[in-house]
């Protein structure tokens, strides 16, 4: 849509009131409460889900996971050995990974899921969405929720968690350590056969499943905004947020710090619990941290480049109806102080036209400032300090910790 077409539908809707559209259902202002297999623990609305409840079924997932592995190892490689409890008990790859990243999936989803739908439900509480657009909406939040129940979702999810397991995890069908010294998890010689059978079977598809969970959310949040960035959004230029408005979309870039901390768990465990007779390096170390921050980066500010249309759009229109105002207002303050006052008295401290006419270039000034992707630094900052905290001990056992304190030094001094 041209912004012409934009601009004549904008005159068109000032003869109408603006006025909040009809509340949704709850089926559509909590679209996003709808997982795959959200039917065997999920008995409650996410929104409304008890923290207590929530802890227990993180822990007891966490056991599930981690517990029998250690189990299986010492029953078969003896439990009257305290070198075989204390190798199990102390494995760091399989602590980061199931004992730690999946309890904090598991408690850090409910908070993603109600910032999504919070973030939903503003666009309409604070009529972004125009009332003509309002059954477009509630289809688009509605659909949104169908897909995330999906079926066929959950098939794919346990068959992607299947192969990758058989994949990487048996010897029979791994191809042998990384060229980067990243081992399989299943070459850990501190767990005996059995357990390993555990991990093919039980905790590594588990792990994989809750990554799955938070990947179709976000690809499915992904679509959401970009069938919202196809209505007739009534934006504001002027907001003082520079994003027309729709600043309060990047409060879903943090939101997925706890699965960007779970993720780098699991691979600093990796890392640092590895075999490899290969030591790694700090180039390793920095592939691998930079290519989690790509892909995190891709889910997290992906789908607010959506919006970049509708905030174009608004930006141009805002510099012409805007600039004609500043203008106009421009042209009565030469008349008035340049053209028809010859003598300046002490009246004219205490007039009002100088700071109104500052207060309204300060407003044009934001209006031509407008970012047309509504992404705050801060905002990406916790995302990637929350997924390179796991990093630090790897970092302080390749590097002293010396050098690491005088390069950090350096950067704030």
């Amino acid at each position: 849509m041209t912004v012409e077409r934009r601009m004549h539908l904008r005159t068109h809707h000032q003869s109408e009131p603006i006025l909040v559209a009809p509340p949704l259902s709850s089926a559509t202002a909590y679209p996003f409460d709808a997982a795959p297999f959200w039917w065997l623990w999920n008995a409650h609305q996410w929104h409304s889900a008890d923290p207590a409840r929530l802890r227990r079924r993180a822990v007891t997932l966490g056991i599930v996971a981690w517990l029998p592995l250690v189990l299986l190892t010492v029953q078969q490689r003896g439990a009257g050995s305290p070198d075989v409890w204390l190798s199990a008990l102390l494995d760091v790859r399989i602590i980061a990974r199931y004992l730690i990243a999946i309890p904090v999936l598991v408690v850090g989803e409910p908070a993603y899921i109600g910032r999504l739908s919070g973030i939903v439900r503003h666009f309409q509480r604070a009529a972004f969405v125009r009332r003509a657009d309002t059954t477009r909406f509630a289809r688009i939040l509605s659909t949104s929720r169908s897909m995330l129940a999906n079926h066929l979702a959950e098939v794919v999810i346990v068959l992607l968690a299947y192969g990758i397991s058989l994949r990487l995890l048996l010897p029979m069908f791994a191809g042998g350590t990384a060229g980067w010294q990243l081992q399989g998890v299943a070459e850990n010689p501190r767990l005996s056969v059995h357990a390993q059978w555990w991990l093919v079977f039980v905790s590594q598809p588990l792990f994989i499943i809750f990554v799955a969970r938070w990947c179709w959310r976000s690809v499915i949040w992904h679509r959401t905004l970009r069938c919202i960035a196809r209505l007739d959004l009534n934006l504001v230029p002027a907001h003082p947020d520079r994003s027309g408005g729709l600043l309060f979309v990047a409060q879903s870039i943090p939101a997925l710090a706890p699965f960007g901390f779970a993720l780098g768990a699991a691979l600093a465990g990796a890392m640092a619990g590895s075999t490899s007779p290969r030591a790694f390096d700090l180039a390793t170390l920095a592939g691998a941290v930079g290519v989690l921050l790509a892909t995190l980066l891709i889910f997290a500010v992906g789908p607010l480049c959506w919006l970049w249309r509708p905030l174009r759009a608004a930006k141009l229109r805002g510099i012409v109806e805007y600039g004609e105002l500043a203008v106009r207002i421009g042209r009565r303050f030469e008349e008035r102080w340049l053209r028809e006052r010859r003598f300046v008295t002490s009246d004219a401290l205490s007039a009002s036209d100088f700071s109104a006419t500052i207060d309204l270039y300060s407003v044009v000034m934001g209006v031509y400032t407008l970012r047309v992707v509504p992404v705050k630094l801060r905002s990406v900052l916790k995302l990637v300090l929350a997924t390179v905290i796991p990093f630090f001990p790897v970092l302080l056992s390749i590097v002293p910790a010396k050098d690491v304190l005088h390069v950090a030094a350096k950067l704030f001094l």
